[in-house]
C-alpha cells in the first residue's frame, strides 16, 4: 500500500494492490551432457519515489519535472527456452512482454513553459535469441564468444499523449578472454569487448555504443591477497546517445 500527503496543497493520495508472481521451470537431461530447459516468470516494476512525488522540480526557470502519485506498477511476463550441450554452447530463445509500462512525457501547457512527468503509457515487447560459446583453447587461454539478435517494440496505450509507436531489430556481440600467465594461475589477464547495435526503448531511440574492459589480477599468499589493475572504456565508446520524441 502507498500513501502520500502533499502539505502545500493539503492533498492526499492512496493506492493498494495485490499480485501473484509465479515462477515455473522445466528441465530435461536429453543426454549425459545436453540439457534443455524452459521457464516462465512474472515480474513487477514499481515506480520509484521520485516518480510518485508530485512536487515540481525546476531544471530551468521554464522547465520542471513533476511526479505522478497515481502511477501503478508495470507487470512483465517472461518466457524462455534454453539449451546447453555441456561443451561450452549455450542458446536461449526468449520473449518478454511488459504491460502498463512507465513512460516519461513532456508537454507545453503554456507559453514558454515545459512540463515533464511520468505516466503508465506503454506496452513493450522484446523477443530474441542469445547464444554463447566458451572453450579452453589451451591450458593458458580461455575464450568466450556471444551474440544476440532481438526485436523490440513500444506501443503507446494512451491516445492523449500523441506518442508514436517504435519498432526495431537490434542486437549485440561480445567477446571475452582470459590468459593465465603463470602455471599456478596466480597472474591472469582478462579482456572483454561488447558492442551494442541501435535499439528503441519506450519513446526513445538509442544509437549504438560499445564497452572495452581489461583487468590484470595477481594472487599471492595462497590466494589470501589479491591485487588488480583495471581499465574501462579507454576509447570513450560507452556513451549513450538517444533521441526522445514527444
Amino acid at each position: 500500500w502507498i500513501g502520500g500527503q502533499q502539505i502545500p496543497t493539503a492533498s492526499t493520495t492512496r493506492d493498494q494492490y495485490l499480485y501473484l508472481f509465479p515462477t515455473i521451470h522445466f528441465g530435461w537431461q536429453a543426454t549425459e551432457k545436453a540439457y534443455i530447459g524452459a521457464a516462465y516468470s512474472k515480474g513487477i516494476e514499481r515506480p520509484n519515489f521520485q516518480y510518485l512525488n508530485p512536487f515540481r522540480y525546476y531544471m530551468t526557470p521554464t522547465h520542471y519535472f513533476a511526479g505522478n502519485p497515481y502511477l501503478t506498477p508495470g507487470l512483465t511476463d517472461n518466457v524462455e527456452v534454453n539449451f546447453n550441450n555441456g561443451r561450452g554452447l549455450y542458446v536461449v530463445l526468449y520473449e518478454s512482454h511488459q504491460s502498463n509500462a512507465l513512460g516519461t512525457l513532456t508537454s507545453f501547457p503554456a507559453d514558454d513553459v515545459q512540463s515533464t512527468t511520468v505516466e503508465n503509457s506503454f506496452s513493450a515487447d522484446k523477443m530474441g535469441l542469445y547464444a554463447s560459446w566458451q572453450r579452453n583453447l589451451f591450458p593458458w587461454w580461455n575464450v568466450n564468444v556471444g551474440g544476440e539478435v532481438f526485436y523490440a517494440q513500444s506501443i503507446s496505450t494512451k491516445e492523449s499523449t500523441h506518442l508514436k509507436n517504435l519498432y526495431s531489430w537490434s542486437g549485440k556481440v561480445e567477446l571475452s578472454s582470459d590468459w593465465f600467465l603463470t602455471h599456478a594461475h596466480t597472474l591472469v589477464l582478462n579482456a572483454s569487448y561488447s558492442h551494442y547495435l541501435p535499439c528503441v526503448n519506450m519513446n526513445a531511440k538509442y544509437e549504438g555504443y560499445a564497452l572495452l574492459y581489461a583487468q590484470l589480477r595477481y594472487s599471492l599468499l595462497n590466494n589470501r591477497l589479491r591485487l588488480s589493475l583495471s581499465v574501462s572504456d579507454p576509447f570513450r565508446q560507452n556513451i549513450y546517445h538517444f533521441t526522445s520524441r514527444y
